[in-house]
């Protein structure tokens, strides 16, 4: 073989290594780039499952804390029952000894529905709570969805600050479902003065339970309000 075609050979060899070598870089590069994506796809997969764990024990938790609050109520109103049979016995006795048949009447009705008053708002009350926690629940997914990405510190402070208001609430209500209006007859002279007694002090009481159930919402909306402005500096 003469020297012209073994340097053209060698040139040859040269052309196709260096082309090897030139490719090589593109293929790490490539490698790298697969293993970043799948890297990637992993840390959002964990955080998904992450997300989806962190609902799960929030539902379990809320489902708990309803619970409670329904035993509580129920051991409330049982533990005044006795005292309630007592207090109506003591009216209707005292109801009898009214002369005026239309006033025994009327004065019975409205007794009656003092208790079934106060029943029927502590429960609507209790739905409204329910709503209310419902809501604070919708905002901490959310929060939690956006964990990663920005700061939630006063965001975090703002829901606990809800979650004690509603707890306030719930206790509110509880108490409200256990206590007792039945009419305190003083003298047949004095029947609508009594009545009136009676009525003012449940409508009072109740009016002081729906203001803390108000003080549960305004909480959960100053949750909201907080994470909107929230979102709305980082974007």
């Amino acid at each position: 073989m003469n020297i012209t075609k073994i340097l053209a050979l060698n040139l040859i060899g040269l052309t196709v290594s260096g082309f090897a070598f030139a490719q090589s870089p593109d293929l790490n590069s490539a490698d790298r780039k697969q293993q970043i994506k799948d890297r990637a796809q992993i840390e959002r997969q964990n955080f998904v499952e992450e997300i989806r764990e962190r609902r799960e024990t929030n539902k379990t938790d809320l489902e708990d804390r309803r619970e409670a609050f329904r035993v509580d109520l129920k051991t409330r109103k049982d533990s005044t029952k006795a005292d309630f049979e007592s207090r109506r016995e003591e009216f209707k006795n005292k109801v009898q000894s009214i002369r005026d048949e239309r006033k025994r009447d009327l004065l019975q009705k409205i007794n009656d529905r003092l208790s079934s008053l106060n029943e029927r708002m502590t429960g609507q009350l209790s739905e409204l709570v329910d709503r209310i926690e419902g809501m604070l629940q919708r905002i901490l997914a959310r929060v939690n969805a956006l964990e990663t990405e920005i700061d939630l510190a006063d965001v975090r402070a703002a829901i606990g600050g809800a979650e004690v208001a509603i707890a306030e609430a719930r206790s509110a209500i509880a108490d409200q479902a256990g206590k007792i209006y039945v009419i305190d007859i003083t003298s047949e002279e004095a029947l609508r003065a009594d009545a009136k007694a009676a009525k003012d002090a449940l409508q009072g009481d109740l009016r002081r339970t729906r203001e803390s159930v108000r003080s549960a919402h305004e909480a959960v909306k100053s949750v909201g309000a907080a994470l909107a402005r929230l979102r709305g500096a980082v974007e």
